[in-house]
This record gives C-alpha cells, structure tokens and sequence, in this order.
C-alpha cells in the first residue's frame, strides 16, 4: 500500500518505539459497501462495523464521559476510533494491541498520527505475542489507575485467544508500572541520601560507560544465584580463564568459596540488608564492582579503587550531579539485578552470552544457591532445631503459589516477579539479532524465542584460552578527581539536615529528620566522608 503518511508514521514509531518492526502484509483492505475487509487469499474478513465513523463517535463519547485518560484497545483496526478521540479534542493516551497483522500497515498509511506519537500518546504492539511490551510501559504512569480495555467487537469474535493474549499483557503491565512506582516510594529518599552518601566515589571511581566495547567477541557468563548454580561451580573454575564472567552480588561469595574469580560482580539493591553479599568476603582482589550509584556507602568500602558507578534512571540528585559535572552510564533494570548484569554482558561486547544459575524458580524447592550470604540464617535456624527445607517452605510461601514450565516443560514452583525477570529477558534476548544468547543453567523457567537450551560442560569447552582479561578490566578503570564535588556534596547535605529533608533549588525531596540523622550515621560507618 502507498501512502504519503506511511514512511512518517515509522519515523515517528522508531524515535519513540525503537523496537517496532512492521509485519509484512499478506492481504488487502478495501472498503465493500460500507464495511472494510481484509481480502485473503480470496476470503473477505471484516474488521470494522457498519459506519465505523458513527461506532468509533460512539465509543468516543462512552470514553469521554468515563473520565478515562489511557485505555487499551484490543483491534485498533484503522484507527477510527482515534479520529473520534480528535474530534473531541481529547488529549488521552492509547495502547493499541493488534492481533490483526495485516491491518497494521494500513492504518499507519490512513493518516498522519505523528502528533499522537510523538507525543507519547500512541504505542502499538503487534499479535501475535505483542513483543516489546516493556517498552509501553510509561504509558501506564504510576500504575494508580486502572486501565479501560476496549475491544474492537469484530476482530474479538475472530480470535478470543489473541483477546486473553492482550488483556494478559495489560495487565502484566500495569503491575509493572504499579510495583515500579511502589518502588520509588519506598527507595527514593535512600536513591537520593545514598547517592549523595557516595560523592566520594563518584569523584574518585570509574564509570561503567568506560566499559564499552571493552571484549568484542569474547564470551561472557552471566551468574545468577538459582539453585542450579551448585552444580555449576566446576565448570566455572575451568571458564574464568576463557570468559568474562559477570556475576551478581548475591552469587559472589558462592563462586569466590569455590576458587572461582568473576571479572565483575554487579550490585543494583539499595537496601542495607541487600549488602550483606558484599561484605566480609573472601579475598577477591582481581574482581571489579559494577554498582548502582544509590547502593548503601557501605557495601563500595570493600572495592576502593576497583568500582565502575553507573545509574538507572535520573532521579534526584543527579540533575544537580550532572551541574557538577558528574554523570554516569546507565544499565537497564527490570526489578532484578540479572537483567542489569545481561544489559552490562552487552555492553561489553561479548558474545556469545551465557546464563548460569538463573533458574528464576525454586527449582528443587529451594530458594537460592549454597553459600550465599543467607546461608549463615540457614545455619543458626538449624542450631534452633528448624529443618532446612522447612525453611526454604517458609521462604516460597512468602508468595503466591505459581507454577510455570521449566525448560524441560516440567512444572516448577516460581513467582510472580522472577516470571516478570523472565519475560523482560526473553524479550530483549529476541532483540539481539546477530548474537548467540544461550541459557546453560539447566533447570528454571529461562526459556523462550531466541534462548538456546546447551548444557555448562559443552558451553565450556567451546570457549579459547584467552589472555589479559582481567588487565583489560584495570585499564577501562579511569577515576575522575572531583575536590570541588566533595566540597558542594557537603555543603548541600549540611542544608538538606538543616532544611528537614525538604531544600529547592537545586533539589526537589521530601524525607523525614529522622532519615537525615540515619543517613549520617550509616555514611560515617561507611567513610566515605
């Protein structure tokens, strides 16, 4: 179909949604007395009704009165329902899921919709797995409203499937929004105080954008803390010396017990108790840290001179940061610090890119790995007379009862949230063309289009001897000198206790005393300052 309107529409999609691919179009739309059809294969099929005009003012009107500021709409179609929304000057915002492919480019060549996109007011998925769908998520604000759904009440009777398919993942998203804004509520002061706690640092340690490009073609693991990693630990010695292996912070006192050096470990928690994975460890000297720049002051004292600082978002105080001249790279999170240590794998440049110990389940009813810094509760519950596997019961029952498949297709017990880490991995892993993605843990639900299933030993033994990675590592560390940073951080903490948590310009927050006084202390421990 040609269209002047086609080519912008694109455009406008792949500044605002740089994952939108346009599926190819196998049929045609025409307009046949009064209704448009997609003709296929010489069989019409109807994807609006009657005077769809009339039914799209219709529905405007419903909407209107409703109040409704976001609705998803299960079958755009071309879109009328949209002109609609025009005519009536609303100014809403509008998640299209289209399980009909071949209506998709028609309706990006009916009209001109770039003021929509661009204004952040129109994303479309495609059916049939609408991929991509994290990156729809700002849509959803806060997660404080729940959104409309409408459906187009033709293209729902075709396919009832795709229907529960879209309403799945609007609701998957919604409490992703939800828990994400949850988060910023209960971390924000600690995002700012710790930031501000760790200046220091900043001054004086690397940036994690330094990393770029760093191993081209050299493979990587990335570990996570599963159950499956006891079985791994072997192999791992073996692979330190041939691949870069990234670590997350819980899985790095297991590997170091068991004579394994990881190149990186990446720490993305803010809470104290999450820093219990970095302190008291065994000798790691040839280990990098790559940490959030909120992390607890405490949890960086261990790697004075070996940190690559990074950020995964712009929230306080880095507006007044970036005025000081200090900013840091970003790493994608989504809710877990495995998916910050895969985006960091990328980053590097490697490939393939391996995952160990990323189970995202309680394989074997059991909630993490050995060795790991719980592992020491375990002990003293024992002592107490509580069975081990009683408590990892405890642990799981601290969440719904779910069951996914794993990669044998075997049920196993999981959570909500280690399916919503699963699920943003498959979907970036099925943008990575070009580079081999692998899942060698061995057991979990980590599996989907685009994550090959090969076991550790094999991944293993295809990997070179490789030399210098670990002096590549120091030579990417370059610390940036900021006195007068130190200087204007002092300064500007001496007023936020003063001000009671509340102090603009040049920082917008709100916090208690009481969090300033705590602050205090906890940094003094950490001495930075």
């Amino acid at each position: 179909m040609d269209s002047v309107f086609l080519q912008p529409n694109l455009q406008a999609l792949a500044a605002t949604q740089p994952s939108f691919e346009l599926p190819p179009f196998t049929g045609a739309v025409r307009e046949e007395e009064g209704q448009w059809r997609i003709v296929r294969d010489g069989h019409a099929v109807a994807i609006h009704s009657r005077d769809p005009q009339r039914q799209a003012d219709r529905e405007a009107e419903a909407l209107l009165a409703s109040g409704a500021q976001f609705i998803a709409v299960v079958g755009i179609g071309l879109g009328f329902l949209l002109d609609g929304l025009d005519r009536r000057g609303w100014k809403g915002r509008v998640l299209a899921l289209e399980a009909e492919r071949d209506t998709v480019l028609p309706l990006l060549a009916r009209r001109d919709w770039r003021s929509w996109i661009g204004e952040g007011r129109l994303r479309v998925l495609v059916g049939p797995d609408f991929a991509n769908a994290s990156d729809c998520r700002t849509l959803f604000g806060d997660g404080s409203a729940e959104p409309r759904v409408l459906v187009n009440p033709v293209l729902g009777r075709l396919d009832t499937e795709a229907e529960a398919r879209a309403r799945a993942v609007v609701r998957r998203l919604h409490a992703d929004a939800r828990a994400n804004a949850e988060a910023r509520r209960t971390h924000g002061a600690r995002y700012l105080l710790n930031t501000l706690a760790n200046v220091r640092a900043l001054a004086t340690e690397g940036d994690v954008a330094s990393l770029s490009g760093a191993f081209p073609g050299v493979p990587a693991i990335v570990v996570g803390a599963g159950p499956s990693l006891d079985r791994a630990l072997c192999h791992l010695r073996e692979a330190q010396h041939n691949a870069i292996i990234v670590t997350v912070d819980t899985a790095l006192r297991p590997l170091l017990n068991a004579g394994v050096s990881p190149h990186l470990v990446v720490a993305l928690d803010p809470g104290e108790a999450n820093t219990r994975h970095l302190w008291n460890l065994p000798p790691c000297d040839d280990t990098f840290l790559v940490a959030e720049a909120s992390m607890t002051p405490i949890a960086l004292d261990h790697f004075r001179g070996r940190t690559f600082l990074f950020t995964v978002s712009d929230h306080q105080p880095w507006s007044w940061l970036a005025a000081h001249g200090q900013t840091r790279g970003k790493l994608r999170a989504w809710g877990s610090v495995l998916t910050s240590a895969y985006d960091l794998a990328l980053r590097l440049g490697c490939d393939p890119v391996a995952f160990v110990g990323a189970d995202l389940s309680f394989t074997n009813n059991q909630p993490y790995a050995r060795g790991v810094a719980y592992e020491e509760d375990w002990r003293r519950l024992g002592d107490w007379g509580v069975p081990l596997e009683q408590h990892w019961r405890d642990v799981m029952a601290l969440w719904p009862h779910l069951e996914e498949p794993d990669i044998h297709g075997v049920p196993t017990r999981t959570a909500a949230h280690l399916v919503t880490f699963r699920n943003w991995l498959v979907e970036q892993i099925g943008r990575e063309k070009g580079r081999t993605i692998v899942n060698a843990t061995g057991g979990g639900i980590l599996h989907g289009p685009g994550v090959a299933q090969r076991p550790l030993s094999e991944v293993v033994a295809s990997f070179e001897r490789r030399r210098s990675l670990r002096s590549i590592v120091r030579q990417r560390h370059h610390p940036a000198p900021g006195e007068k940073l130190l200087c204007a951080a002092k300064t500007l903490l001496v007023e936020l206790s003063r001000s009671g948590g509340s102090l603009e310009p040049p920082l917008r927050y709100t916090t208690t005393k009481k969090g300033f006084a705590e602050h205090r202390s906890f940094s003094g421990r950490a001495g930075w300052f």
